[in-house]
């Protein structure tokens, strides 16, 4: 083979510099439509495992409630039962999640994974979770809840924490949920910028300037009948509670 046939050889082995740029350039274009799938099919997951602990959960409080002449578990220092309850596990104070542990026996099934640690209350090896209890059930008889159906037990924060405590409080202004009548919103837990019930946003599980956003983010919430469902912030704020 002489000096010319292997050039010509040679040059049908490789690839041009428009032939790369292409490539290149379909890489790029596969990967801009595929990302965000897989960022959907990753939160979708950590919802499904925050759908899950919620339900073991809730069905522990259930419990709880047979055992305890059907009154749901007591929250707060009885001399303020609006504080927030640091490092609740230790916590001389009644807690709703150390009642409902026994019931419960894991530990890892009180927070969502979407749930980030907080930078300055992040959680400690005993007391670790991003569930805040609905004030409004707080030592409640579960009799005296008209619609345990439509009644949302706890809902989870963005940040894993070792506090726990009320949102919203027990003495907070609620509406319930009444066919045919605009309910509003209750107070101090369901704002435009708020970080309650937002960690489950479809491609977006940091939740990045969540803004007015109000109508496309959501989480799963559970309710006093034992049931786990996902509802839009939207949602949540024209239907709460109705203790």
């Amino acid at each position: 083979m002489n000096n010319q046939q292997r050039s010509r050889g040679a040059g049908r082995a490789g690839f041009t510099l428009i032939e790369l740029l292409v490539v290149i350039a379909i890489i790029a274009i596969l990967a801009a439509i595929l990302f965000p799938v897989f960022a959907q099919a990753r939160e979708a997951a950590r919802r499904s495992a925050c759908t899950s602990n919620m339900k073991q959960v809730a069905t522990g409080v259930m419990m709880y409630v047979q055992d305890y002449d059907e009154r749901l578990p007591f929250q707060g220092n009885p001399a303020n039962q609006r504080a927030d309850i640091a490092n609740y596990a230790t916590s001389l104070f009644p807690v709703w999640i150390n009642a409902t542990m026994p019931y419960v026996k894991n530990s890892g099934v009180w927070w969502c994974p979407s749930a980030v640690k907080h930078a300055s209350a992040g959680p400690t090896a005993v007391s670790d979770s991003n569930y805040w209890y609905n004030g409004q059930a707080s030592g409640k008889a579960l009799a005296a809840v008209d619609r345990p159906a439509d009644s949302i037990l706890f809902v989870e924060w963005k940040y894993r924490t070792h506090i726990t405590g009320q949102r919203p409080y027990f003495n907070g202004t609620c509406p319930g949920p009444r066919p045919g009548v605009n309910p509003g919103a209750c107070p101090d837990t369901w704002h435009a910028n708020s970080e309650w019930g937002s960690n489950h946003v479809t491609g977006d599980p940091a939740q990045a300037g969540i803004g007015a956003q109000a109508g496309i983010r959501g989480a799963p919430f559970p309710f006093l009948d034992g049931h786990v469902k996902f509802m839009r912030t939207a949602q949540v704020m024209q239907n709460w509670v109705n203790y």
